[in-house]
């Protein structure tokens, strides 16, 4: 994840999270590598809540 909250390829954390459930629910998800601010910040932007709705944060 990047300081912006977007992946390298510039989806959303939120984007890329709705993503995976649609293919299936994940055993769990995990953010790598990345600054917990960050990963605050692109929770917070997440207009359709899919990571904080899917247990992360």
């Amino acid at each position: 994840m990047e300081t912006d909250g977007r992946l390298p390829d510039g989806t959303p954390l939120g984007e890329a999270v709705a993503s995976l459930w649609e293919q299936g629910p994940p055993e769990e998800l995990l953010v790598n590598c990345a600054h917990p601010s960050h990963v605050a910040a692109a929770l917070a932007d997440d207009p359709r809540g899919s990571a904080t709705s899917r247990g992360c944060g």
